[in-house]
């Protein structure tokens, strides 16, 4: 921090001190507002995720994985658990990637399983009572890499299918398919992240292992434009 004076005024140097410190205290200074405590979750699983519904209430919602037993959970804004549930209680070993995400439904949940490589997507309501799931039809491998939500309330998900394939699927807000694209093959190591903008339109970027290859696909799931870029060692 600096202190600046007026022109010819002096302050003893303890003072200066004082000063300063006072002003670092303030800017620097936090606290935990609250914890909360999950009962036997399972540690070794992915990170757990946590989105909090910023529109209204500032709830937070948390995925947590309990043995082979998926649980979705609501907490208010002074950490009080307001409901928990169980989600899924027929995963072979753990779930892989998980995704949540707020939307105007309520809160949508995405993962797969680690062993059988099935991926799902469930939309539920702010209570916790389920709308509607999908398992993405039968593919032999599927590989969640992202889900996002529009302002409609729709939900769209990057699904890799095979190391080189990756199809982009947009459900409604009732839960039906909209569009399914596929993009271009990649080279390898392919990982995929998207972005939705307030027209619906939704930017792909697929990370492969010496590339990373954008695609912005239109509401419609049409592809209007794609730019390469070579990073030696892609990122997404």
């Amino acid at each position: 921090y600096l202190l600046y004076l007026p022109w010819g005024y002096t302050m003893k140097t303890k003072t200066i001190m004082a000063v300063s410190a006072a002003v670092a205290l303030t800017a620097c200074t936090s606290g935990v507002l609250w914890t909360s405590a999950i009962t036997d979750a399972e540690l070794t699983a992915p990170p757990l995720p946590v989105t909090t519904d910023s529109t209204s209430t500032s709830n937070s919602y948390q995925l947590y994985p309990v043995g082979t037993q998926l649980y979705l959970r609501k907490l208010d804004t002074k950490g009080v658990v307001l409901w928990q549930q169980i989600e899924d209680d027929t995963l072979a070993e753990s779930i892989s990637a998980p995704k949540l995400q707020v939307n105007a439904s309520g809160v949508a949940v995405a993962y797969q399983d680690a062993t059988s490589k099935q991926a799902f997507l469930k939309q539920f309501d702010s209570s916790g009572l389920a709308l509607w799931s999908t398992d993405f039809g039968t593919h032999t491998s599927e590989t969640l890499n992202d889900l996002v939500t529009g302002s409609d309330g729709s939900l769209t998900v990057a699904l890799k299918l095979t190391n080189t394939r990756t199809n982009v699927l947009r459900y409604d807000s009732t839960g039906a398919l909209q569009w399914e694209t596929a993009i271009p093959a990649c080279f390898l190591l392919c990982t995929a992240s998207l972005g939705v903008n307030a027209n619906g339109d939704t930017l792909v970027n697929n990370s492969e292992a010496f590339a990373t290859k954008s695609y912005l696909l239109d509401s419609t799931g049409t592809q209007l434009w794609n730019k390469s870029k070579s990073t030696g060692l892609a990122t997404t």
